[in-house]
This record gives C-alpha cells, structure tokens and sequence, in this order.
C-alpha cells in the first residue's frame, strides 16, 4: 500500500480573483496566492512601464496551481515564464 502519495492534496490557489484595476498588481497578487513572486515585468519599453487595465471582474476556478495562472493570465495577452529552479515568474507581452 502507497503512503499518503494516493490521497489528493487541495489545489493551490484553487480560486482565481481578477478584479477590476491593474493586471499588475492583480497579477502579483495571484502569484503571491500560488505560491509565487512577482519578477520582471516586460510589458513596454525601456522607459516605459506597460500595464493593462481590468474593466471587468473575474473569478475563475482553478485545479492546475501556477500553470493554471498563467493560462488565465495568457487570455489578457500576457507569457509568465517561471525562472528555472525559482518561484519568480517574469511577463512578457504576447
């Protein structure tokens, strides 16, 4: 018989909250739920910081943990990658 491996744990971050406001924030906020950190955010230029306004709330359900984030996140036109070894994901526009 397997040890505890069988038995499912809870998703993390299994409720994701995009209310209306700044994808940025929200975006860091989520990840903080996830178990994540907020790294570079790549949205614009150089001397220009790009962030998206939410004009609409949003509450989706959510059983992939970090992946199921950024998926969410990709509908508003936004790649999280998730620097190897760490729990910091940068943006970047798509």
């Amino acid at each position: 018989m397997k040890k505890k491996e069988e038995e499912k744990k809870p998703p993390v971050c299994p409720r994701l909250v995009i209310p209306r406001g700044s994808l940025r924030a929200t975006a860091a906020r989520l990840l903080a739920e996830c178990g994540h950190r907020l790294g570079r955010w790549h949205p614009g230029d150089a001397d220009t910081l790009v962030d998206f306004e939410v004009t609409e709330t949003r509450i989706a359900r959510n059983d992939a943990g970090i992946g199921g984030l950024l998926a969410l996140l990709g509908e508003y036109g936004l790649v999280g990658v998730v620097r190897p070894g760490t729990d910091v994901v940068d943006f970047f526009e798509s």
